[in-house]
């Protein structure tokens, strides 16, 4: 009955021997390929920033051209009102 407990025990550590020594081999690369998507992920991210910046700026020249679309409008009609006046 020992001798099955040992066989056993042994049997054990051997397949899980046998499960992880796999693991050590093939997690260097899984390691890489989670770096190399992480840099992707990260090229990306700085993309998406430069595209948010640029989106920004358009936007404030766009309020600008606003501001200033007001303003024409806006000596326009005070034009019009002395004109009528």
């Amino acid at each position: 009955m020992e001798n099955k407990k040992k066989l056993l025990r042994i049997a054990g550590l051997g397949i899980l021997t046998l499960g992880i020594f796999p693991a050590f081999l093939f997690a260097p690369s899984a390691v890489s390929s989670m770096a190399v998507v992480s840099q992707v992920d990260l090229a990306e991210l700085h993309e998406l920033r430069a595209e948010v910046k640029y989106l920004r700026a358009e936007l404030r020249n766009e309020a600008t051209a606003a501001r200033a679309a007001r303003e024409e409008a806006k000596r326009y009609f005070e034009a019009l009102v002395k004109i009528s006046k």
